[in-house]
This record gives C-alpha cells, structure tokens and sequence, in this order.
C-alpha cells in the first residue's frame, strides 16, 4: 500500500502560457520548485532530496534522480508528461507529491534555457538579484523562474539590448510583475518577460535588470543567434496586417508577431467606453466574438486612456492567427467596434504554420465557482481521489495587511460564525501572501479568557491543531487580488470540517483589518457590518456540482473610499485615588482600532 505522505499542487495565473510551476516540495529534508518546460522536460530549482526519487506519470514516463543538494537543472522524462494528469514524486512505495497537469497546458516547442542572471566578466550580480531565464521564441517572451530583487534600486526596469552587454541603448520591456513600471521588491517570484511589438527575435542580444539612473546592468543573459527558421515557423515574424480605423482615438499598427501571438503598436484608445476589450472572432459577425489576453494576462477591460502604447494579444490554446478572422477594440454593451483589422483580407494565409504546441487529452480541470459577497469570488478545484481541494479567492481592493477569509459555517442549517471553520489570507508590505486555516469558537478577536485558553478567531496552531493550508500564492493586478492556497478534503484534525463530496454547507466570508500579536504573523480585527456574509441570503455549495459563475471578475477602477478613523478625545482625572473601571466593546472596524493605532 503506497503512503500518502503530502499532496503539492500549485497553479500560477501569471503564467498563462508557455512555462508553469507545477508545484514546490518542502517535507523532511525534500525541497525546491518543480516546473514544466516542455512536453518531456522538467526543471527542478534550487530542489533538495537526501536519497533517491522517482519522477514519473501514469503513462509511463519517468526520470529517476539521485540524491543532490541544492541543484538547478533540467531533466528529460522517458515520455511525454503530457499525456497524464498528474506528475508524481515517489521515494520507494512512499508518494512524496503529485504535482496536477492543466488541462490544454501550453507546451513550447522551442523552449531554451538562457542561464541565471549574472554580470558578464565579473559572475554575481547587484542589489540580490536572483533568477533563471528561459525564453520561448515562438511565443516571443521569457520566463523567469525565482525571480528576486531588494528593490532598493529606485529605477530599474527589465531591459533589452541589440549588444551582448546591456547598455545605455537598450529598451525597457513589460513583465507580468509590473509591466513596464519599475521593479518592485521580489522575492522569489515567477515572471513572464514579453518581447517588445514590432521587434524581431533575432534583433535582441541580451536580457538584463538595469538601473537608468545610474547606467548600470544589475545582472543579464545573453540571448543566443538562432537560425529564424527555427522559431518563425516557415518565415512568420513581424508582419504588418493592417491599421486600426480611428474611433474613439482607437489608432494603431497591428503586426503578426507568430502563430498565436499578435502585436498592436503604438495603440492608442481615450478611454471612455464602459465594457470595453481586446477581442477577435473566426467569422464576421463582430457580436460572436471572445476577449484576447494581453501580455500581463489580463482579461479586464480598457478603462484607461492608453497612450501610443505597444501591446502584445496571446490566443487562446487551440486558437490561432489564420483561423481567426478579425481583431478589434470591440465594445460589448453597444456591441461596436472602435477599430477592426480584418486578418483575412490584410495577411495571407495560404502558408499558415504550425502553431506549436501539444494536444491533450482533455481532463476535469476547471474550477467550479460561486460568489459569495460584493466583489468576492471563489473558485474551488475539488480532487477526491487525491483527497485536496484547492481555492482561489478574489477580491477588490485589498490593502496590505488587511484579510479575506472564507470557509464553512459552524451551523448545518444557516451561517453561523461560531464554530465555523475558514481559511484567513492577507498579504504583507512586502508582497508576501499568507493563508493560514482558522477555528471560530466564539464571536470576537482571538485572546485568552479567565482560564488562560485562547477563545475566538483563533489560528488553528494557537488552539493546538495544525495548519493545514499549503501552496499558497498572490497575486494582484488593476485592483484584484487573488490568494490561491490548498488544503486536504481530510486533515485529521479536530478543528478542522471534512469536506464531503455528498454534503451540503453555508458558506461564511468576512473582510477587514489585522494586528500583530505578540505570537507573531497577524490575526484578523472585528469586520464591519457588512463585511461579512449575511444570516437573511445564505449561500449554500456542495463542491461536487457543476456551479460556475456568469462573466469575468473585474474590480472597479477607483478604490475603496477612505475611512477616516474616529478621533477619541483624552480622559483627564485630577482625583488619583479614584478607581478607574473600563469596559472594552467591538473594535469599531476601519474608524476604531485599525484606523486608530494604523
């Protein structure tokens, strides 16, 4: 009988296309990242493992690894990984994990490896930059796998350079982490790097991080010459395919950067319409149409003015250039279009190429889905067989250190806080998500009672349980932010509901603030009013069901107004001997506590 020991499963949004992070090892002396790179390829980053292991798939492909300390390298399969959906790590009979395979993953079919970041001549780099570069010609971008940074440099930027070196010359190029905006602290993150429209794969010759105000490359990869039959399938490059009409300002040229990728330059758009996108469509009814991803994966509309702006439009998987029939800047609450480039007329495509990539078998891999509050949506992935669920909770404007938590009532007939059992995620000042499993045992902030035991919101570690969520991670993009994190259907332990597959349960929510308790980390303050789910319209989910929801989660461009805190006027008393009686009450949420002490 095989020993589950842990379940590691980890989905990036940021990496919509091309590379993924399969999931992270961290167990009795196993660790490190675990990345798929192509259809037979992994890459293990700073990975651990104090004896030997097996990676291998139901199919039948396998790679056996020695023990090693600290390494970072690639390793191919037997097989094709793809052709399962699941890629497991055995120790002997023991399963250490199992990393869960998309469905429709994306599967480079020119992926190299460029190296680590360094400085040419003198190896190392400056201000703590680390990372590993991998580039996808194809899909003309890098991945960068581990991408960390101090973020004390007040102006660097992702940068490249038609020299071997970066110099002075060179362009500044968007990221998924902060598209062409300075690099903030990173610390240790995956990053997607795009080449810029109307710029040729061969033309760039290195990769850097670089400082415009001082001139100087913190760290770079050389991007090797390569044969441009070898990624631009039969001669697509850069193709000019048309200009967008004005309307709206809507100006721009688009170019056919490959197969499944599309390039607008110098894009311009005034930013008035509400429910507006990027969209294309396979026939020439504008209405029958879907929305096109850019090149931070956002699917949110354009709410913004943009400004002469180069934009970089990535097809959906099985999608691709010739077999669509237009793209535009389509508004779909008045169903016009504001600028159309029609691909069949503009662009040929008697020698459409291949488009790269791997066809999968399809898998139940789609998250089910419900919203459960103002601007709150979860999404579950419900894995029985392997006894995990993992969740994806969005929300809009989440300031740092201020928390979401969601889970299931303490009630089987309505929503009751107490006794309810719900996972608690914030972020940091620094960017760092957290997700921590949380018993309701009472109806207030976690403290101890007369008898010195910890009542209330309390973590499951401070009641003596253990916590049970893993995998977590953050994101945050034009106002959203996404934790997802996983836990076991079954964890053994007393604070925790096991999640059935035949049950039905209310869901409970709350937002708010946090403090620090001495204990450290940070616990979650009294929500508002209605910040929290509410008794009169309960939501109700059996995780099995096929529940989606209607439309793209979007948040509103401006934030949240601000809350300015109560001011408390000082209590004086002349008379020392008088005794002093204080009642303490809630914590009056944004205007008390939080607000008050900050």
């Amino acid at each position: 009988m095989r020993l589950l020991i842990t379940l590691l499963v980890l989905q990036l949004v940021v990496i919509t296309h091309g590379f993924r992070r399969l999931g992270t090892i961290d167990w009795l002396g196993y660790s490190g990242r675990v990345y798929l790179i192509d259809a037979n390829t992994i890459f293990l980053y700073e990975f651990t493992s104090p004896s030997d292991l097996v990676f291998s798939t139901a199919a039948g492909a396998q790679y056996a690894l020695g023990p090693v300390d600290n390494i970072t390298d690639m390793y191919d399969l037997s097989g094709d990984i793809t052709d399962s959906p699941y890629l497991e790590v055995t120790q002997g009979d023991t399963l250490i994990a199992s990393f869960y395979i998309p469905n429709n993953v994306y599967v480079p079919c020119n992926a190299e490896y460029l190296g680590k970041f360094n400085i040419p001549g003198e190896g190392g780099t400056y201000h703590q930059l680390k990372g590993h570069v991998f580039m996808d010609r194809q899909q003309r971008r890098f991945f960068v796998a581990g991408f960390h940074l101090d973020g004390v440099a007040p102006f660097s930027f992702f940068w490249l350079d038609v020299a071997d070196v970066a110099t002075a010359s060179g362009i500044k190029t968007a990221s998924s982490h902060s598209q062409y905006g300075i690099l903030p602290y990173s610390p240790s993150i995956d990053v997607n790097v795009t080449f810029p429209p109307k710029h040729t794969n061969t033309q760039f010759k290195s990769l850097s991080v670089w400082c415009v105000e001082f001139f100087v490359s913190f760290g770079q990869v050389t991007i090797p010459d390569v044969s441009p039959d070898t990624f631009t399938c039969n001669g697509y490059g850069p193709v000019e395919i048309g200009k967008t009409p004005p309307s709206h300002d809507v100006t721009g040229d688009m170019y056919v950067l490959g197969p499944t990728t599309v390039g607008l330059n110098e894009l311009n758009y005034d930013g008035n319409p509400p429910a507006t996108w990027y969209w294309t469509g396979m026939n020439s009814d504008l209405s029958d149409g879907y929305i096109v991803r850019d090149q931070f994966s956002s699917l949110a509309p354009l709410k913004t003015e943009i400004i002469n702006d180069n934009i970089v439009l990535s097809l959906p998987q099985g999608s691709d250039v010739c077999s669509a029939d237009f793209f535009s800047v389509y508004c779909v609450r008045a169903a016009v279009s504001f600028g159309t480039v029609n691909v069949t007329e503009s662009f040929g495509c008697s020698n459409c190429p291949a488009t790269c990539k791997t066809d999968i078998t399809s898998y139940p891999s789609e998250y089910q889905c419900m919203d459960v509050g103002d601007q709150i949506r979860v999404e579950y992935l419900y894995d029985e067989t392997n006894n995990y669920v993992t969740f994806k909770f969005h929300t809009c404007n989440l300031e740092a250190n201020e928390y979401i938590a969601v889970g299931l009532s303490g009630s089987d007939t309505g929503v009751s806080m107490t006794g309810g059992d719900v996972i608690l995620c914030y972020y940091t000042t620094t960017g760092e998500g957290v997700c921590s499993d949380y018993k309701m045992t009472i109806r207030s902030q976690c403290a101890t009672n007369s008898d010195g035991n910890y009542q209330g919101a309390c973590p499951d570690t401070i009641l003596g349980g253990v916590d049970n969520t893993y995998n977590t991670q953050v994101e945050y993009l034009n106002g959203k932010t996404t934790f997802t994190t996983t836990r076991n259907i079954t964890t053994g332990d007393t604070y925790d509901k096991d999640i059935s597959s035949t049950e039905t349960y209310y869901i409970i929510w709350s937002k708010g603030g946090t403090f620090e308790p001495l204990s450290g980390g940070r616990w979650p303050l009294k929500h508002g009013p209605g910040d929290r789910a509410a008794q009169d319209s309960p939501i109700q989910v059996r995780f099995t069901n096929d529940s989606k929801c209607e439309g793209y989660f979007q948040c509103a461009s401006t934030p949240a107004t601000e809350v300015t805190p109560w001011t408390i006027p000082p209590i004086c008393i002349n008379d020392n001997s008088k005794p002093i009686q204080a009642y303490i009450g809630n914590t009056g949420s944004k205007q008390g506590y939080s607000g008050i002490t900050g």
